[in-house]
Formats: C-alpha cells, structure tokens, sequence
C-alpha cells in the first residue's frame, strides 16, 4: 500500500511544478518591411494558438510577454502573415514581405 502513496505524491509533484518548466519570457522587436527596410506600425503580433497578443507602436517596435517555446504569427494589411519561433529569445526582428 505504501509504495502506490509515494507514486501519488511524486505525480502530484510533477503536476504542481510542471508549468515552472515553460516559463514565459518578455520578447520584443522591430518589424519592417522587406522591400525598403521602413518600419510597420500597427502589425498584429500574437501568440498562435491564443487570444494574447500586441500591435507594433509608430516605429514598428512590439513587446509582450510570451511563452519561451511558443509562435508568434505578425499580421499586417498588403503583406505576408509570418509565424516565427520565439525559441527561448528575447528579441526577434521581423522582416515582412508585401
């Protein structure tokens, strides 16, 4: 009877520190357009798979925090959606193809 107690703690072990293991990172960047390099404001930056996300201020720059091993798909009118591994970075700039 012992024996099944201990596995019961240890998995209620695992399951308590399970979300430590995906730590969410604070991931910023500059989003331009491929053609002539000139910053995008307004680009939709999301987390796929979520409803959390930003947009690109006046000078193309974003910030949002996100999880280290998660996707972030940019969205912009007349250009290409990109989905870009966050891969445990911080920043990631974009290029945009119209």
């Amino acid at each position: 009877m012992k024996p099944n107690l201990y596995l019961l703690a240890l998995g209620l072990l695992c399951f308590c520190f399970a979300p430590l293991l995906a730590q969410d990172l604070t991931v910023s960047g500059t989003v331009r357009s491929k053609e002539d390099g000139i910053s995008l404001p307004g680009v939709s930056i999301f987390i796929k798979g979520t409803t959390r996300g930003t947009v690109s201020d006046i000078d193309g720059k974003y910030t949002l925090t996100a999880p280290s091993d998660g996707v972030l798909v940019f969205s912009y009118t007349g250009f290409v959606t990109k989905e870009e591994n966050i891969s445990g970075r911080n920043t990631i700039d974009l290029q945009l193809e119209s």
